[in-house]
């Protein structure tokens, strides 16, 4: 992987505002001091999981090629652990203190930081499958898709909703319940006319017969 590119504006510009929280200046001096994995091992073991850096695996070396070593251990034993593997030609780099290398991992650091990733856990041993994302735009885009869960506010405006639709339904059942029992009275009532109407025309037909 190439760290030696130069970060977009937006990435530059979260990377300072983390640099001033941080109270870090990249000048000649602070480059070469990073150059050094010692101190870029305590940056990363004091705002990750301290379990994530073990400090007893570095030493400090002014001779590049011992000073390179370290870059391999520290990119085996921890960069990996964070989705970051560098090639040898990176390591050089870092070891040289090369501003847009150097610039590049502390951007990385910032994003797992600010990702708050619990790196260095039993639960998480095995290097991570993914490469690290900063950009929230991404997660926007994620979350789009994503099933939209109603809020209280929601869920308890639906509650109250579903209420007053049974109340109206059942004041509507109410009021259609005397009018119908009303109905059905009237076609009894109508039956039994009809009923002594047939009787008394059979009555009358009896009568008739009799006469004959």
């Amino acid at each position: 992987m190439q760290i030696s590119r130069s970060l977009s504006e937006v990435e530059q510009q979260d990377l300072d505002g983390w640099l001033i929280a941080k109270d870090i200046q990249l000048n000649h001096r602070t480059l070469r001091k990073l150059s050094d994995v010692v101190n870029m091992a305590l940056l990363f073991k004091n705002n990750l999981n301290g379990k994530l850096v073990d400090m007893r695996n570095y030493t400090s070396h002014g001779n590049s090629e011992l000073k390179i070593h370290n870059w391999e251990t520290f990119n085996l034993k921890v960069l990996r652990r964070t989705g970051l593997i560098l090639r040898r030609p990176a390591l050089v780099q870092l070891a040289t203190g090369n501003l847009d290398a150097i610039k590049s991992l502390l951007h990385h650091l910032m994003c797992i930081q600010r990702d708050s990733l619990q790196l260095g856990s039993r639960s998480q041993s095995t290097p991570l499958k993914r490469q690290l994302v900063c950009n929230k735009a991404e997660e926007v885009v994620k979350l789009e898709g994503a099933e939209e869960k109603p809020t209280p506010q929601q869920s308890q405006m639906e509650r109250q909703t579903q209420t007053e639709t049974e109340m109206t339904e059942s004041q509507t059942q109410t009021d259609i319940e005397p009018e119908a029992a009303a109905a059905v009275a009237v076609v009894k009532a109508n039956e039994k006319k009809m009923a002594d109407d047939i009787q008394k025309v059979l009555h009358l037909e009896d009568v008739i017969q009799k006469k004959d």
